[in-house]
């Protein structure tokens, strides 16, 4: 792990190992609640789990610009979670096809559209 420490550059005498495990684990310093490794649900939306609190690379942050970290990240992870839904919607539709076209799946002649 190479990311952001709380009250790391304040502290020193130990190996870097060390010093991270002790401040990640230290009850008095405050943190997110969330394991550093945290598990992803891409299926979350961005509003209902503040995914850009964290520090780090934030993805499409590049196209937002002008305004808070706190809308870049929203709105760049929005944006990322938007394309994901699409994507996997579009995925879905094709393996729809496909098995209309394989016969597994019988639909109705008169219910496809012209």
């Amino acid at each position: 792990y190479g990311g952001f420490c709380p009250q790391f550059k304040f502290r020193y005498g130990k190996t870097f190992g060390n010093m991270t495990s002790a401040l990640l684990t230290d009850d008095e310093i405050s943190y997110s609640g969330r394991p550093v490794l945290h598990e992803l649900d891409p299926d979350t939306s961005a509003k209902e789990e503040c995914i850009s609190c964290t520090s780090g690379f934030v993805p499409r942050s590049q196209n937002y610009f002008g305004s808070t970290y706190s809308n870049v990240c929203k709105n760049s992870t929005a944006d990322l979670e938007l394309d994901y839904r699409k994507y996997k919607h579009n995925k879905n539709q094709l393996k729809f096809v496909r098995d209309v076209q394989e016969g597994k799946i019988q639909i109705d002649p008169q219910q496809l559209p012209v």
